[in-house]
């Protein structure tokens, strides 16, 4: 099956479009040429409230967003490659708010391209939910077109083991119009995850804020490149980009790489990135005042990772906390037993040297 996607007709076109828009860290081909191990992973399934319904049929079209109701947008892959074009309109001055549910089944492919408008005083606020197999492939490309005054909100929830490629394109082309990313990715296995977000700031007065978080077990990598520009006209601009990641097995690794692109002189931009293991000196405390080792890293981790969830919808906080709140105690109880197997091992290795001596 791997190879038979990597010939596939629109292997070639991405890896085309990967060229133009110098998508880094994805060989498309080799990604869907090379094998991947099997992972058993618990599949993400999240209540949704009862006033999230399914969007129209013309959701998987070109669609003009309802504001009277909150939807959910499911695209899956189950099998082979899916296609999917997608063109939003929210029409000015309306409020809406879209579920954006992403699964991609192992040896299936995920090519998916989203194209939103959103017009003057709009406010869209998007939920995307990722879910990529072990084995599954996933490639998004987004652009979205801001009027002025106009706000877009994205809180992203990743998990899984497998590959997937996200490439952004904000263009806030009128006044005072904002862009706001936050993003919560817990990987393991091989997954390889990459962000590729791009901002351009095109207008007076525009502000824009990604944040994200990252925690990497197995041998999972996270690629986030981060690329705000601000154009000549784009006078008082207000950015800023932070990327954290907790990596808690020596295989895991993160790449992140901000870049800034200023053409105008009034502008306020900043950047920063942080990256380490759980830190002992906290770990060492929750277990001086009576926790084991697995609650005391899970405390640890949920500290880290669940407030970037604190913007989700009231409705949808909890089911994302429990969620989240279960794969961040197993990833600290793989992590505890990985650690007391070397301390075992440690212990043979010092009997044995006795023993010789």
């Amino acid at each position: 099956m791997s190879a038979a996607l990597a010939e596939h007709p629109r292997a070639a076109a991405l890896s085309a479009a990967g060229a133009e828009h110098r998508w880094p860290y994805t060989p498309v081909r080799d990604w869907l040429a090379s094998p991947q191990a099997a992972a058993e992973a618990e599949a993400l399934a999240l209540p949704l409230p009862a006033h999230y319904a399914p969007a129209p049929d013309a959701a998987r079209g070109d669609w003009q967003v309802d504001a009277a109701t909150a939807h959910v947008v499911r695209a899956e892959a189950q099998a082979d490659w899916q296609e999917r074009q997608w063109g939003w309109t929210v029409p000015a001055n309306t409020q809406a708010r879209v579920v954006l549910d992403t699964r991609v089944a192992a040896g299936a492919v995920l090519d998916l391209s989203l194209r939103a408008q959103i017009g003057a005083g709009a406010r869209l606020h998007i939920l995307r939910l990722v879910d990529v197999a072990a084995g599954g492939h996933g490639f998004e490309t987004w652009q979205f077109e801001q009027a002025e005054d106009s706000r877009v909100d994205v809180l992203e929830y990743q998990v899984g083991a497998g590959r997937s490629h996200l490439a952004l394109n904000s263009r806030l082309q009128g006044a005072q119009a904002e862009f706001h990313w936050q993003g919560l990715a817990l990987l393991g296995g091989q997954a390889r995850a990459v962000a590729q977000l791009r901002v351009e700031h095109l207008a007076p007065a525009c502000r824009s804020r990604l944040e994200l978080r990252n925690v990497l077990g197995g041998r999972s990598r996270r690629s986030v490149i981060g690329n705000m520009h601000v154009a000549r006209a784009g006078q008082q601009t207000d950015s800023a980009q932070a990327c954290h990641s907790l990596l808690l097995t020596p295989g895991a690794r993160v790449d992140m790489r901000p870049e800034l692109e200023i053409y105008a002189d009034d502008v306020q931009c900043a950047h920063g990135a942080t990256s380490g293991d759980l830190d002992e000196t906290a770990l060492h405390y929750l277990r001086s005042r009576g926790l084991d080792s697995n609650t005391a890293r899970r405390l640890l981790l949920e500290s880290f990772a669940l407030p970037i969830l604190g913007t989700a919808d009231e409705g949808l906080q909890a089911p994302l906390r429990d969620d989240a709140g279960t794969r961040l105690a197993q990833m600290g109880a793989d992590l505890s037993a990985a650690s007391a197997a070397r301390v075992s091992a440690r212990g043979r290795g010092r009997d044995q040297a006795r023993g010789r001596a």
